[in-house]
């Protein structure tokens, strides 16, 4: 026990030693530290805030406090292997211990950070004066890496830091601005505007020396660090296109490079030249652009690439990351696509073309401007068929559009010898339209069918609206003999034809069809003459269309329905409006009361004339126009409109005097003997023959026999009337009800017991 004892009392001695050593160490480090301290604050104070040259105590300092971290680290050794172990007997003791030590390496390691923010704060310094910019980006980076990072819980509670926080915004801000700058003094842009003067010149100068060309390059690494590169490779990317490339397409503008001080590309722009660059022209002249760029800014490395296999990466590739897919599709819609030819022959030509597309692709590949995954150009160039069609079909819907917008009233006669009217306009026979023209004749001549099957009336039609069926003829016939998506597109075509027909035309002319009856009635026969050739055109064309336009798709005759609406539509809507003008003429015989009177009677006698020369006038407009059987359809309808009302008014007179009666079977008679001419045209036969003229008025008029019984009455005695009558079963009974012929006889005589007895009779 008393050995035991001993060797306790051994060990505690030890211990206390060492406890003690360590503490003077501490304390030691601790006082150095706060001296530390205070010449970190003076020397960042004077160097970042008043400004003042301290770089040998800098320098001082970073030695001594690495000094002291190797002190600290040796402190931190012995305490882990040393005094550790005996810290269940001692604990509070070590456990204050380990707390300085943990305080004390905490406050190196702040005053570490502000050496570190210092050292890289004058590395920055020294590289903006030798104009190393990558330098200066990387330290700035440095220190916002160590910004974001705080060691200290309480670190924004540093004043020093807030001020090297400033420092260092400050030196971005003027790094952005030195580097602008630079972009500026070696990327020239001279432009002109395009109001000044016909020729115009637009220069891209790169001021690039031997001299200078690593102040660029710096540049040109230091914006692509610090994220601002973007932006400018946008812009230039824009100008190229408004100043050079596009003046190149759509002027055919010229391009020239000269090297006397330094490289220059100009473009020269003729603004009287409206023609369209042809694809030849405009890909080599881009090309060209583009490799002076790569040769003389583009080409610079941007930074190196860590695989063998993968190549650096270039401003080149970049630029192109921005820039391509906006260039590309400039290329390809204002050019490219406008050389797409419109018929099958050129097409065959047109692979030429697409050998260029495909080498120019192949130079911006290797220029590095676009990656193989950009699919602009391999879409133009795998879909030209299919792009050929929609450009067809754009141009068919655009010249259909251009027809249906122009003159109506320049027609062509549609006769017995032409039954489907002209709708090959081709001067070749052996044209698809001229063949497709000679088919249709022999469908309109075949005998097992009537001669009228494929006969369309005599008629006029409008020249436009002929050419517009013409244009469907020929884009199918074209249809057949391309291929089978080509075929099927411009099908739909035709068919989006006739439907845009159907809004345009009425919308477009629509004024004048409501106030002119000539154009409303070659309307008319515009819209008979599509929807007869809307019946044709599906049986002759549909076997020979692909799938599944064979298959019962290929038709048209859902239109027929639609199209002949808006033609009937139109008509009945102008007949109405003349119906309207011609009542009105006729109020104004005030329902033909006491028309002996001089005024009454002249007033009638106007309305009459009126009525007569609107007729007429119609007939002048309409017979050379309308078929033979719609013309008189549209006129019996209005002058059997006119009757009805005549009858009307006269049959509810209650009192009709001799005078009157007399009177009213003049101005009736007028009529008679005026309207038997409105249905003889010179498309009808034996139009003079009398005997023609009373069937026509019978068949179109349906009370033309009810206003001649009429005029009969008006002029007859009662037994004439008896005898007419007929107990019920004369010509008077069939045209006029009980109740009016005795309605008559009240108004026309007097009340007399013959009159008594005839009444008696009608029953």
């Amino acid at each position: 026990m008393a050995a035991t004892s001993s060797i306790a009392k051994t060990f505690l001695s030890n211990t206390s030693a060492e406890k003690d050593d360590i503490v003077s160490k501490l304390n030691e480090l601790t006082r150095k530290i706060d001296k530390m301290k205070l010449n970190i604050f003076d020397v960042t104070r004077n160097k970042h805030v008043e400004f003042l040259p301290q770089l040998a105590t800098a320098e001082k300092l970073s030695s001594q406090v690495q000094n002291l971290k190797e002190e600290m680290l040796a402190v931190r050794n012995n305490i882990d292997t040393d005094i550790k172990a005996q810290l269940n007997q001692s604990s509070s003791e070590f456990q204050s211990l380990s707390s300085q030590l943990q305080e004390t390496t905490v406050t190196l390691t702040v005053l570490e950070k502000m050496l570190m923010l210092d050292k890289y704060l004058v590395a920055s310094d020294i590289a903006f004066r030798n104009q190393e910019y990558v330098k200066v980006t990387e330290s700035l980076i440095d220190i916002q890496e160590l910004l974001s990072k705080p060691v200290h819980a309480r670190e924004d509670e540093i004043l020093i830091l807030k001020a090297v926080q400033m420092e260092t915004k400050i030196l971005k801000e003027k790094l952005v601005f030195d580097l602008n700058d630079t972009w500026r003094q070696h990327i020239l842009w001279d432009t002109q505007d395009s109001k000044s003067n016909e020729k115009i010149v637009n220069k891209l100068k790169f001021a690039v020396s031997d001299k200078n060309q690593d102040v660029l390059c710096e540049m040109i690494r230091a914006m692509w660090k610090m994220g601002t590169l973007k932006a400018k490779l946008i812009q230039l990317g824009d100008n190229l296109l408004k100043y050079m490339i596009k003046p190149i397409i759509t002027k055919a503008a010229s391009l020239s490079q000269q090297t006397a001080e330094y490289p220059c590309l100009s473009v020269t722009i003729d603004s009287t030249n409206e023609d369209i660059a042809t694809p030849e022209s405009a890909l080599v002249k881009i090309e060209s652009i583009l490799h002076y760029l790569n040769t003389n800014l583009l080409g610079i490395t941007l930074s190196k690439s860590e695989d063998e296999n993968e190549s650096d990466l270039t401003l080149m590739e970049h630029f192109g990351h921005v820039n391509a897919d906006e260039i590309l599709n400039v290329i390809v819609q204002e050019c490219l696509l406008h050389s797409i030819p419109s018929n099958n022959k050129d097409l065959e030509k047109f692979d030429e073309v697409v050998g260029l597309v495909r080498q120019f692709q192949d130079k911006l590949l290797a220029m590095s401007f676009i990656k193989e995954n950009n699919r602009i150009l391999k879409n133009f160039i795998e879909n030209v068929n299919v792009l050929f069609a929609n450009k067809k079909c754009q141009e068919i819907l655009e010249d259909a559009r251009n027809l249906m917008k122009s003159e109506i009233h320049h027609t062509v006669i549609i006769s017995n010898d032409k039954p489907l009217g002209d709708i090959a306009t081709a001067t070749d026979t052996d044209a698809p339209s001229a063949k497709k023209a000679r088919k249709l004749e022999m469908l309109a001549n075949e005998t097992q069918l009537s001669d009228n099957t494929f006969r369309l009336p005599t008629c006029h039609v409008s020249e436009s609206v002929m050419k517009l069926v013409a244009l469907a003829y020929e884009t199918l016939s074209e249809a057949v003999s391309s291929s089978d998506p080509c075929a099927v597109k411009l099908f739909y075509a035709v068919r989006n034809m006739f439907e845009l027909f159907c809004c345009v035309f009425p919308t477009f002319h629509k004024r004048r069809l409501a106030t002119l009856p000539q154009l409303t009635a070659i309307h008319h026969n515009n819209c008979m003459y599509i929807a007869h050739h809307l019946m044709l055109l599906g049986p002759q064309f549909s076997r020979q269309l692909p799938s599944p336009l064979q298959d019962g798709a290929g038709t048209f005759v859902d239109l027929i329905q639609k199209v002949r609406s808006i033609g009937t539509g139109a008509l009945m809507q102008q007949m109405a409006t003349q119906r309207d003008d011609l009542l009105d003429c006729l109020s104004a015989a005030s329902g033909f009361v006491s028309v002996s009177e001089e005024g009454n009677h002249f007033s009638a006698e106007r309305s009459i004339k009126q009525v007569l020369y609107k007729l007429n006038h119609l007939k002048t407009v309409w017979e050379d126009i309308l078929p033979p059987h719609i013309y008189s359809k549209a006129m019996g309808t209005l002058v059997n409109c006119v009757i009805v009302e005549i009858v009307n008014s006269i049959t509810s007179l209650e009192d009709i005097s001799a005078e009157d009666a007399s009177h009213l079977h003049h101005l009736l008679c007028m009529f008679d003997e005026k309207a038997g001419p409105l249905f003889c045209t010179k498309f009808t036969e034996d139009s003079t023959n009398e005997a023609h003229m009373k069937v026509e008025l019978q068949r179109n008029i349906p009370k033309w026999m009810k206003f001649k019984e009429l005029i009969f009455v008006l002029n007859a005695n009662l037994q004439e009337i008896t005898d007419r009558w007929a107990d019920g079963k004369g010509v008077l009974a069939h045209e006029f009800s009980t109740g009016e012929v005795k309605q008559l006889i009240r108004a026309l005589f007097q009340n007399t017991d013959r009159r008594a007895a005839v009444l008696a009779k009608i029953r």
